[in-house]
């Protein structure tokens, strides 16, 4: 069934999620770069020429923006671009053509930044939302206010952010943003909070907004209806922030797990356990993981496997994911609900790094990536909930069963400074203590995390690859790195060279064949 005609090339379609409003922007003149768009609701189609609100022919609908609608429908978004026009082609080839660049040296961004990012200037657009009730637009967006869409939320209220004051500065220090809450039928925008290194997490009614303060490493709850912020970890005694950052900047925090599904309580995670707050009652903050974690040292993730849900249901079973700070392996475990009343319980323990984790739709078959460093990833499955039938059904890179990768090994010792310091020792296969073996030391920050990780042997253009010197008889030897403000070059010293004398008292090294490799930043502390 034709609907209705037009002439040009389709750029761009959206789809409500009732299927049954659709829009298309289409690309009438690609000389003087005319875009219409036209609305499908039901079978009826209405076409806009000009978008709106704007009516100056200078402008016209984004071509490089997909439109997106509410939930409900009854608005949607597109973007608005100014047009630009192809000029007439010149006779000259391009290598005759001159070229020029004209910087400044207050420019915001450098010109080498300026250059990188010019195709994305080019396809710079403003984000409109159309009321498709009233057929009212306003647009949301300007030269330094940007809006970020989530099709999860209500959509009424969209969080946006405002860098443009801080981008010279994060040519030397870190990015720092203004966070806003914009109201998408009136464009009217409210501060969160300036000079942010971190996102907000709007809840699913768009009334809530949860911020991490880095300078006071505190979780804030901002509410739209009242237009403020109040803290709600600084009396905790648990740190929320980063205690293994150690880099001249301000701590990041441990991960916001998500919203429940009313906009009653949001989850965020300590080092090791997840945390519940509620939002309009005075009950204080849970630990839903009944400190588990911690007494496990194992970090975890709460895993919400239904796409299509708004958040997490209170009364709803979870799988998460556990990783062993002790032995770097992942484990699922079980958590009947979230409700702070039962304790996870261990289901499966992969002794291994799992990859990834999904469940079909209708939430009956659990898929796990498993993966080991001699072992390629393979697909694990279950059907039942606390998976006793799991079993593994792939049988992927057999070529890898051909090769000899040796072994992994994790190993500890400390720094000149006391630091307990960890790192990881790759020996080849059938590895002698009676030879001595040539070997290859290379760092990066941390790695130690990587025990289990699988890497295919291939040529790398900046790092070495550990199987291919590991089964061509060398020793690998990859240690941690903890700095000390100031002293990048020393502490990456202190810990290489201490971490070097433990290998050569504990593995049979040819000290008369070690080699140092290290790129970039490694780079850097290997010329110290």
């Amino acid at each position: 069934e034709i609907i209705t005609k037009s002439k040009g090339k389709c750029s761009q379609i959206g789809v409500a999620d009732n299927s049954n409003i659709a829009a298309f922007i289409i690309q009438n003149d690609s000389i003087k770069d005319l875009s219409s768009m036209i609305v499908i609701d039901n079978r009826k189609a209405k076409t806009f020429s000009t978008p709106l609100p704007v009516s100056d022919t200078n402008y016209t609908f984004s071509k490089f923006r997909k439109p997106l609608f509410s939930k409900d429908g009854n608005r949607l978004f597109y973007g608005i671009a100014i047009r630009s026009p192809q000029t007439k082609p010149d006779s000259l080839l391009k290598d005759e053509m001159a070229t020029l660049d004209i910087w400044h040296w207050n420019d915001n961004r450098i010109m080498p930044q300026q250059l990188k990012e010019l195709n994305g200037d080019k396809k710079k657009s403003w984000l409109v939302c159309l009321n498709l009730v009233d057929s009212t637009a306003v647009c949301l967006e300007n030269d330094t206010l940007k809006v970020s869409f989530d099709n999860k939320n209500s959509n009424l209220y969209l969080t946006a952010k405002n860098e443009n004051n801080y981008l010279k500065q994060s040519s030397w220090d870190e990015g720092f943003t203004d966070l806003y809450i914009i109201n998408s039928l009136t464009g009217k925008s409210q501060l969160v909070t300036k000079r942010s290194n971190s996102r907000q997490y709007l809840s699913p009614n768009g009334l809530w907004s949860v911020w991490f303060n880095p300078y006071d490493s505190t979780w804030n709850l901002f509410s739209v209806e009242k237009n403020r912020s109040i803290c709600l970890t600084r009396k905790l005694k648990t740190a929320f922030y980063d205690l293994d950052q150690d880099t001249p900047e301000l701590a990041s925090s441990y991960p916001f797990i998500g919203w429940g599904e009313k906009s009653d309580f949001f989850l965020i995670r300590d080092q090791y356990d997840i945390w519940k707050f509620h939002i309009r009652d005075d009950s204080e903050p849970l630990m839903i993981t009944k400190g588990v974690g911690r007494s496990e040292q194992v970090s975890f993730s709460l895993k919400q496997f239904n796409q299509r849900a708004f958040g997490f249901s209170e009364s709803s079973s979870y799988y998460l994911e556990g990783t062993s700070y002790a032995t770097k392996t992942d484990a699922i475990w079980f958590l009947r609900d979230i409700t702070g009343k039962r304790s996870p319980e261990i289901l499966f323990d992969s002794k291994c790094e799992i990859t990834s984790s999904l469940k079909n739709e209708n939430h009956q078959t659990l898929v796990l990536g498993i993966q080991d460093y001699s072992k390629a990833p393979q697909l694990w499955v279950s059907t039942k909930e606390k998976l006793s039938d799991l079993r593994q059904i792939s049988r992927a890179n057999e070529l890898a069963d051909s090769i000899a990768w040796g072994s992994a090994h994790l190993i500890q010792w400390k720094s000149p400074l006391g630091f307990n310091l960890e790192g990881l020792v790759y020996l080849p296969e059938n590895y002698d203590s009676t030879k001595r073996y040539p070997t290859i030391l290379y760092f990066y920050e941390r790695n130690s995390q990587y025990l289990h990780t699988f890497y295919t042997p291939r040529p790398s253009r900046s790092i070495i690859n550990v199987p291919w010197f590991v089964s061509n008889g060398y020793i690998v030897f990859i240690p941690d790195i903890r700095y000390k403000t100031g002293f990048p070059g020393q502490s990456a010293y202190d810990c290489v060279m201490s971490g070097l004398d433990h290998i050569i008292r504990n593995y049979s090294i040819d000290t008369l064949n070690i080699g140092l490799q290290g790129h970039s930043w490694g780079g850097y502390q290997i010329g110290y």
